[in-house]
């Protein structure tokens, strides 16, 4: 689009791109801001300066979008023509999470020499600590809940698992912290369920912490990926200790003769499979469940920044 922020879709026939008229032909913020450890280290590798150029015009637009009133949160739908947001939903789940992990990859990418994205990754985590972690009752488990209109959501994504890892990841003081506290949830989705296994979203309870809002396993992979970097930077073997509890919880309800399976209600003590193997669960869950068991040398996070999907690429000299 000329506005700098890409369409959804392509068509590589005819060149055509647009965005979903279900979604009012926007934009996501996670699939536009997620493309950029990609395209930055393919102008490094060939010389091709317009890769990088592309996804840094979109780096430019999100700096200069005046998300003020969000304390740095950015909405999940921006329209590539009238270059405005289009909702006013916040989340570190689906359709958000992956550009706040990009600003850190990135700056880490390039180390840590762009001054501009470490002011919005900060800028942005302290929105998040200010308007979205909350506690719940009765064990005092820390919670990242979404916000809608400014009215909380109370509940959180599989997918926002990946938060633990981003903070651990990131140097600032007490984040650690925060991150330690959120794995712990986030291990708790998994060790109280009678399958050993997470619901896709957890709900919010005022009487055990949460419930199952939507009980289906994908074999995601954000619980392991945090699990590895918290031991990478910590080293406190308990986050080996819990990987090993998922991966046998794994093996037993999700394996078959020809692959693994996802599953329909992790509350279940035998839950029944649904057929189905996300390519991620190759790519990344089993991915960094090998390497939360390997040698810390073995894609040195000090070497290598990890893309959304688990790919490592080699930090470089901006």
């Amino acid at each position: 689009a000329s506005s700098g922020i890409p369409y959804s879709t392509a068509n590589l026939k005819s060149g055509k791109a647009w965005s979903p008229s279900w979604n009012s032909g926007a934009s996501f913020l996670s699939e536009f801001g997620s493309l950029q450890l990609e395209f930055r280290y393919l102008s490094h590798k060939t010389g091709d300066a317009q890769f990088a150029q592309k996804v840094n015009k979109i780096n430019e637009i999100m700096e200069q979008s005046n998300v003020e009133s969000y304390d740095g949160l950015y909405p999940t739908t921006y329209h590539p023509d009238s270059k405005s947001w289009t909702s006013s939903h916040i989340t570190f789940g689906a359709r958000g999470d992956s550009f706040y992990e990009y600003l850190l990859k990135q700056y880490l990418q390039t180390k840590k020499t762009e001054q501009n994205l470490w002011n919005m990754y900060t800028r942005s985590m302290k929105g998040m600590i200010k308007h979205l972690i909350r506690y719940t009752k009765p064990s005092n488990l820390t919670f990242i809940v979404e916000m809608q209109n400014g009215d909380d959501i109370n509940k959180m994504d599989h997918l926002a698992c990946f938060v633990p890892g981003m903070l651990a990841l990131d140097g600032i003081e007490g984040h650690i912290e925060i991150a330690k506290n959120l794995m712990y949830t986030c291990w708790q989705f998994y060790e109280r369920n009678p399958s050993g296994l997470a619901p896709e979203i957890a709900g919010l309870s005022d009487e055990n912490d949460f419930f199952n809002q939507a009980p289906h396993y994908l074999l995601r992979p954000e619980t392991v990926e945090s699990l590895f970097v918290l031991y990478r930077v910590t080293g406190d073997t308990k986050y080996q200790d819990w990987g090993w509890e998922i991966f046998s919880a794994l093996e037993k309800n999700c394996k078959t003769s020809s692959g693994f399976s996802g599953l329909r209600n992790v509350g279940h003590a035998n839950p029944e499979k649904d057929d189905k193997m996300e390519s991620f669960f190759m790519a990344e869950t089993l991915k960094y469940l090998y390497l939360l068991f390997s040698p810390v040398d073995l894609i040195s996070l000090d070497e290598f920044v990890f893309n959304t999907e688990a790919h490592p690429t080699r930090k470089f000299d901006a």
